[in-house]
């Protein structure tokens, strides 16, 4: 990556998750994961987070 190139905040407002590697019953919370993606991350991210559905991150 250069120093010139642009990064973007990608995001996604949770409802509920858990966690696949602990054996543990689903946690009903609201939050929001955000991290940085370049260019070419942007639209990916765009394409795998679609509303109400379900992704394994």
């Amino acid at each position: 990556m250069s120093s010139e190139e642009t990064l973007w905040t990608a995001s996604i407002d949770l409802i509920a998750w858990k966690s696949l590697d602990e054996n543990e019953a689903v946690k009903k919370e609201e939050i929001q994961l955000r991290w940085l993606v370049d260019e070419e991350e942007v639209e990916k991210v765009m394409n795998l987070l679609q509303s109400n559905t379900v992704v394994k991150l």
